[in-house]
C-alpha cells in the first residue's frame, strides 16, 4: 500500500495499477489517470473526481488505485488540514516489464 503526503501539490502513484487487459491491444503509450481528491485531517479520501485520463476505460481503476492509498494530510502551522491535490495513476503492462 502507498503512504503519500500531501504536503507536496502534485502526488504520483506510480507502477501501482495494471493496464487493462481490453486496453493492452490499443498500445496506449504512458497511460494515466488524473483525480482530484480531497483529503480530511486523518487523511482519508473524503472526496474524488477523475479530471483526466489517456482512455476513460482506466477512470475505474485509478479511482480503486487512488481509494487504496494512505495519505497523510497537508500540515499548516504545525497542524493537520483537510486539503485538496491532484494524484497521477501510471499504469504498466506487466507483458514489458522485464
Amino acid at each position: 500500500m502507498k503512504r503519500l503526503t500531501l504536503q507536496k501539490l502534485n502526488n504520483h502513484i506510480s507502477d501501482s495499477c495494471q493496464i487493462p487487459p481490453k486496453l493492452k491491444a490499443l498500445q496506449i503509450t504512458n497511460p494515466y489517470a488524473k483525480i482530484l481528491i480531497e483529503v480530511d485531517e486523518t487523511g482519508k479520501i473524503i472526496d474524488s473526481m477523475p479530471v483526466e485520463a489517456s482512455h476513460t476505460d482506466l477512470l475505474e481503476s485509478a479511482l480503486s488505485a487512488v481509494h487504496e492509498a494512505t495519505f497523510i494530510p497537508a500540515v499548516q502551522d504545525g497542524v493537520s488540514v483537510r486539503s485538496q491535490a491532484t494524484v497521477y495513476v501510471n499504469f504498466y503492462d506487466v507483458e514489458q516489464r522485464i
